[in-house]
C-alpha cells in the first residue's frame, strides 16, 4: 500500500500542515536499520515518551490530548484531551519536545495536578494513571501487510469515555518520518488528523509498519484485525 510522507517543519516550532510532498513510500521501504515500529517500542527493554497531539489547533504548537510512556509490555497514557487546566494555559508539544524522560514524566505530574475535568452532573472526575499491560492492534487486510495501527490498553479511571476514546480508537496509517526528534504517525482524516508522537533513538529516521506474520511470532501482544 503506497503512503504520502508528510510534514513540514516550522521555523519555530513544530507545525502539522499538511501537503503532498511528491513522494510516495510503499510500505515497508523504510530502511529497516533506520526505522522502528510500534510492536517494537512497546516491547523494548526501556520506556520512551509518547504524545497524541491534535493537527487542527489555533496555536503556536500542537495540543496534547494525551501524554505518557510506552515500552516494556507497558503503556501509561495521561489524559488531557477534553478537559481544562487550572492556569489557563494550553498544554503543547513545545513545553515537552525536548525534556528527558525524567523531566517528561515530572512535567506530566505537574499537568495532572493541573489538568480538571466534570462528568455531565458537574462532579470532578478522578483520573489515576499507571502502567498497565499493552497490546498493538494491526489492522490487515491481507494478513501479511499493515494498513493502520492502533494502542490496547485498560483505560479504567483515564478521564471521561472522550478521554478514553481518544487513547485507544484512532488508526494511524500515514507515515510521517521525523519530526524534531519525534517518530510521527498520524490518522488519515481529511480533516482534524491525530498524530502520535513517540521519542526517537538517535538512529531512528522513522516508524514502520508490522510485518504482521513476523510481529505476531515475536510478540504475544500483538492482535491482527482484517
Amino acid at each position: 500500500m503506497k503512503k504520502k510522507v508528510i510534514g513540514i517543519l516550522a521555523t519555530v516550532s513544530l507545525t502539522f500542515t499538511l501537503g503532498a510532498c511528491g513522494q510516495q513510500n510503499n510500505v515497508g521501504d523504510n530502511n529497516k536499520q533506520n526505522s522502528t515500529t510500534m510492536s517494537d517500542i512497546l516491547n523494548s527493554k526501556s520506556d520512551r515518551e509518547i504524545v497524541m497531539v491534535n493537527e487542527s489547533t489555533d496555536s503556536e504548537s500542537p495540543k496534547i490530548s494525551w501524554a505518557g510512556t510506552i515500552g516494556k509490555g507497558k503503556i501509561d497514557l495521561h489524559p488531557y484531551e477534553v478537559g481544562s487546566f487550572k492556569d489557563g494555559k494550553d498544554f503543547t508539544f513545545d513545553s515537552v519536545k525536548n525534556l528527558n524522560l525524567k523531566e517528561f514524566k515530572e512535567k506530566l505530574k505537574e499537568q495532572d495536578n493541573n489538568y480538571q475535568e466534570s462528568d455531565s452532573n458537574g462532579n470532578d472526575i478522578k483520573i489515576q494513571t499507571g502502567k498497565v499491560n499493552g497490546k498493538i492492534i494491526l489492522h490487515s487486510a491481507d494478513g501479511k501487510e499493515t494498513q493502520s495501527i492502533n494502542l490496547d490498553f485498560n483505560t479504567k479511571n483515564r478521564g471521561s469515555v472522550e478521554d478514553k476514546d481518544a487513547m485507544v480508537n484512532p488508526e494511524f496509517s500515514e507515515i510521517k518520518g521525523k519530526q524534531e526528534g519525534w517518530l510521527a504517525m498520524s490518522t488519515n482524516q481529511e480533516e482534524d488528523p491525530s498524530t502520535i508522537m513517540i521519542k526517537a533513538k538517535k538512529d531512528e529516521k522513522s516508524l514502520d509498519f508490522e510485518n504482521v506474520k513476523k510481529a505476531k511470532k515475536e510478540y504475544k501482544n500483538v492482535e491482527v484485525v482484517k
